[in-house]
């Protein structure tokens, strides 16, 4: 730069503070937006024109089904719309004309396909560059329009049901009723097409009576009409077919009919189908829940008119003709045309049937009688009008409540007034009762055929007539093979002549004959039998037959013996029981008794147990009710029971210990097995009274062990340690005194030697006997044990008194500190611990010391284990000291976790002050 060149700067100072007081404003401007756009109940959203979805609140998301906004922003308006058939560019032209549209109603459809009604504003706005977009807000009014449809439907419902009911019934003809009901159909309801068919049962097809729209001059073809196909098939089943988007499912009739929709609806007349109402629509697609049920309605009540109509026309055609039938016949009367449709029946048919008139009347005779189908009859039609013959026939007749009964007819030809065949008249007879008869002859002939057991009838000579295939089977012999046979054929016991001479008199003289024997069949085998035999007799009282059962027992035999040999078994095994043994049985009156008894349980009784058998366990053992429940719970509860008791028998006077089980052998046996154990009670006895012993012994030992100790502390202290103390204080002396050097040195360690051996002298006076216990007392004494043993092991040991006034006698309170002082040493020596602590407190009556610790603890399982070699001495020393006294003791430990001992004595009297 040219030195000459002037240089010159420009400061611009612009005032910040309005802005920054504006943008924060704006900033909270578009947070109480965002805050009204995420939260407010109605959907809202932005769009570009071409379709894109800039931006929706979570409310429309959730409206529409969406997991995200993402997701719903990947549909475009332009190609997806949210309704079928949306007009998106009629819709933007409309904003586009009037920059904003209000309360417009629509149905958008839903991620999973349903649809929703919505109210619908939305305006045209502009972004900061100029950009157009669409805005608006959506509010689903679904619940309200479908509340406004239910109650539109409903009405309509009524108004449809209405006029079918009064025009219907006003109708003259069947045709002027048909109309109406296809009136009711096609324009409330807005069907194209509607058509009426009546099922022909004859030729299983329908035919169409009446129809609506529809093209002109078409016809149906068979397979539309036949009832064995759709939709037919499932309408004479009372199931109303209803098919949505008919193109998709049923492409030939949406190709030549043009139907987007259509129905198949039962006409239905007292429960049975007996045509269908057909409605279709070629605009909708979709039937409603609603339009299916008024329907399925009409088709109820258009049913019952036509049937109405149909039973009408029916009697008054009849009337001219059947004035005179006598409806008072036993018989059955009936006519019926040529196509078999009956035209009159009857009160006698309506009886045995269990019909009403109208359900008769007009239906076709195959309905009605079983064993019979379309092709046989028409073809016994022409020949019968051929030669106006036909003898009595037979057939079952089905009732309404679908029972049978066989009837038995005849057939007539009735002719007009011209003498030309007009129509059939039967004339039937129910044979039931006859038919039971039969069928009892047949029943007891399949008895004897069925029978698991052998049925034989001879005649009066005893000569075989008769044999069922179960004897056959028995003996291996066929009923020919036997006949002009007498039953000897099959004895095979060796007095068999005997027995057959015992069987033929007694039946001869008209008596029953029962036995068992062993007979053979005609493969040499034999089998054990039971038979019994007896005289048949004619009307006049004469026996003209004799008839026998025969059973065989051959497995009931060999079930027997293996019951009489465990029988034995359990006889021999009970008699040889070591121990008193007895069986009691209950009874068929619910007593429990004594049936049997062993050799030992004679023995302990002398002999007089034999005296006891049968009678009842509660009297046996009226002071004893305790043994005679647990004897029945056993026989009850099928459990075994062992029991330890002190038992006096009433036979011999004597009590004895003994060891008693109850044992169920079978469904009310109960076998009592006892165990005389006398002699170990007596033993444990005097082991409990020589323990009891070695306590007393042990603690009086320990007492004098204690005067002892006290004794040799006060010698220890009385007179070497008061030579000690004087030897010290000359030493002393002479270390003041003139001397040379090396001799008050030696003076000096006399003197520290001197100094050690009184301390020593001490130590071993507290450890014998501490003068503390006797002087200060029990309280005072644990709180010195506490302390010292702390010092000595370098354990923190507190101690704490919550007993408050104690007083003890010598005994007890020697014994008491002694076993606390080997506990504390355990915890100084073993436990690890760093804290430690002993609690003398009362509970009741009874006095408590506790002693506390943080250390290793142990298992107290393995320290009670006598067998256990490290289980160690001292806390079974401790117990047997404070069991003698009356006391207990409780340790409480697990490894890790430290340990706590609580020791329980009685709390002391006044006899321990």
């Amino acid at each position: 730069m040219d030195e000459k060149e002037e240089s010159t700067s420009e400061l611009i100072v612009v005032d910040v503070k309005r802005y920054k007081r504006v943008k924060q404003a704006l900033a909270a401007s578009e947070e109480r937006y965002r805050q009204l756009f995420e939260n407010v109940p109605i959907g809202i959203y932005r769009t570009t024109p071409d379709g894109h979805i800039v931006d929706a609140n979570p409310a429309l998301v959730q409206m529409l089904g969406y997991g995200s906004f993402a997701e719903l922003a990947a549909r475009n308006l332009e190609r997806d719309g949210f309704e079928p058939g949306y007009d998106r560019a009629g819709f933007i032209q409309l904003l586009e004309r009037e920059g904003e549209i209000r309360g417009l109603e629509a149905r958008w459809k839903r991620k999973d396909g349903t649809m929703m009604h919505v109210r619908e504003n939305a305006k045209r706005v502009q972004g900061e560059k100029g950009e157009v977009f669409f805005e608006g807000t959506v509010e689903d009014i679904t619940q309200s329009k479908l509340a406004e449809e239910a109650q539109r439907v409903r009405t309509q419902q009524i108004e449809i049901l209405n006029c079918i009911i009064s025009q219907g019934n006003l109708a003259e003809s069947l045709e002027e009723m048909l109309e109406t009901v296809l009136d009711c159909v096609t324009e409330p309801l807005d069907f194209d097409t509607a058509a009426i068919f009546l099922y022909d049962p004859q030729a299983k097809k329908m035919n169409m009576l009446a129809a609506r729209g529809g093209k002109k001059g078409v016809q149906l073809s068979e397979k539309y009409t036949a009832a064995e196909n759709l939709p037919f098939s499932k309408v004479l089943r009372g199931e109303p077919v209803f098919v949505d988007n008919v193109p998709a499912v049923l492409p030939d009739l949406g190709e030549s009919w043009g139907w987007r929709m259509a129905s198949s609806i039962p006409l239905v007349s007292k429960g049975r189908v007996i045509g269908a109402l057909n409605a279709a629509s070629c605009r909708r697609q979709n039937f409603s829940s609603e339009e299916k049920h008024v329907l399925e309605l009409i088709g109820k009540e258009a049913g019952t008119l036509i049937s109405k109509l149909q039973t009408e026309t029916a009697l008054r055609e009849s009337e001219k003709y059947y004035r005179t039938l006598i409806d008072t016949s036993p018989d059955i009367i009936f006519v019926l045309d040529f196509q078999g449709i009956l035209t009159m029946v009857n009160q006698r048919f309506l009886q045995l049937g269990g019909y009403y008139y109208d359900e008769v009347v007009g239906h076709s005779v195959l309905e009605f009688v079983e064993g019979i189908d379309a092709d046989t009859f028409r073809k016994g039609m022409r020949t019968f009008l051929a030669d106006h013959k036909l003898g009595r026939q037979e057939y079952p007749i089905r009732k309404k409540d679908g029972t049978r009964f066989p009837l038995e007819m005849a057939l007539t030809v009735l002719s007009d007034s011209s003498d030309q065949p007009a129509s059939i008249m039967g004339i039937g007879r129910d044979i039931s009762e006859r038919k039971r008869a039969e069928e009892q002859l047949r029943f007891l002939s399949s008895i004897t055929e069925n029978t698991t057991d052998a049925i034989m009838v001879t005649d009066a000579d005893f000569v075989i007539t008769y044999i069922n295939k179960i004897g056959e089977r028995f003996f291996g012999y066929t009923l020919d093979e036997l006949r002009g046979k007498t039953p000897g054929i099959f004895n095979a016991e060796p007095n068999a002549e005997r027995i057959q001479k015992a069987i033929y008199e007694a039946v001869a003289a008209g008596e029953t004959y029962m036995g068992e024997s062993l007979n053979r069949r005609k493969d040499g085998s034999t089998f054990y039998c039971e038979y019994k035999v007896m005289p048949l007799r004619d009307a006049g009282g004469e026996i003209k037959a004799y008839f026998s059962l025969q059973r065989d027992i051959s497995e009931r035999k060999r079930s027997e013996a293996v019951l009489r040999q465990s029988e034995e078994t359990f006889r021999r095994t009970f008699a040889a029981i070591p121990s008193p043994a007895y069986m009691w049985v209950r009874q068929g009156d619910g007593r429990v008794v004594l049936e049997q008894y062993n050799r030992e349980a004679e023995a302990i009784t002398h002999g007089k147990i034999k005296d006891f058998v049968g009678i009842e366990v509660k009297r046996l053992y009226g002071d004893r009710p305790d043994l005679a429940r647990k004897i029945k719970a056993a026989m009850s509860r099928g459990r075994r029971l062992n029991e330890e008791i002190l038992y006096r028998f009433q036979s011999t006077g004597e009590s004895k210990w003994l060891v008693v089980d109850y044992v169920r052998t079978a469904p009310g046996h109960v076998l009592v097995i006892t165990r005389d154990v006398s002699e170990r009670k007596e033993a444990e006895s005097k082991l409990l009274a020589y323990q009891e012993q070695l306590r007393a012994l042990s603690l009086e030992i320990t007492l004098v062990e204690e005067k002892e100790r006290r004794r040799i502390a006060s010698d220890l202290h009385d007179q070497i340690g008061q030579n000690l103390a004087l030897c010290k204080l000359k030493v002393a002396a002479l270390e003041k005194g003139p001397g040379n050097e090396a001799l008050q040195t030696e003076l000096s360690a006399v003197r520290r030697l001197l100094e050690c051996s009184i301390q020593d002298a001490r130590s071993l006076i507290l450890d014998l006997s501490p003068p503390v216990l006797y002087e200060l007392g029990f309280r005072a004494a644990l709180e010195w044990l506490a302390e010292r043993i702390g010092e000595q092991f370098r354990v923190n040991i507190d101690f704490e008194d919550r007993a408050g006034d104690l007083a003890l006698a010598d005994d007890r309170q020697v014994i008491l500190f002694q076993v606390v002082r080997e506990l504390l040493v355990n915890v100084g020596k073993h436990s690890q611990a760093k804290r430690a602590k002993v609690i003398l407190a009362r509970e009741g009556g009874s006095l408590l010391i506790q002693v506390n610790d943080d250390g290793v603890g142990f298992d107290t399982a393995r320290v009670r284990d006598p067998k256990n070699p490290k289980a160690g001495f001292g806390f079974f020393s401790v117990h047997e000291r404070l069991n003698y006294m009356g006391g207990r003791l409780e340790v409480r430990s697990k490894p890790g976790q430290g340990s706590q001992v609580v020791l329980t004595v009685p709390a002391a009297g006044k006899g321990d002050a």
